[in-house]
């Protein structure tokens, strides 16, 4: 769900694997859709029981317009010397 993954992005790294040991709940949103439940989940989650920590991943391609990511990331100028 996110253009940046295999590209030395923070997504690179197994985010979820190194935290699952630390939290109580580890998610990662791949689609829009998924951010409020998850982190209503998350919250739910954090405060149950004994509360304790949760971790969320939301790969920034899901936070902001794609072309500002592509942008920001330099992958127009990429894609542009592609085409040429």
């Amino acid at each position: 769900a996110t253009m940046l993954r295999g590209r030395g992005a923070l997504q690179d790294i197994d985010q979820l694997e190194l935290m699952r040991p630390l939290c109580k709940f580890v998610a990662r949103c791949n689609r829009v859709k998924d951010i409020v439940p998850t982190l209503y989940q998350a919250i739910k989650v954090s405060q149950s029981d004994v509360p304790g920590p949760v971790f969320v991943e939301i790969p920034i391609d899901l936070l902001y317009p794609i072309a500002e990511i592509k942008a920001n990331c330099g992958l127009l100028t990429r894609i542009k010397k592609k085409e040429l």
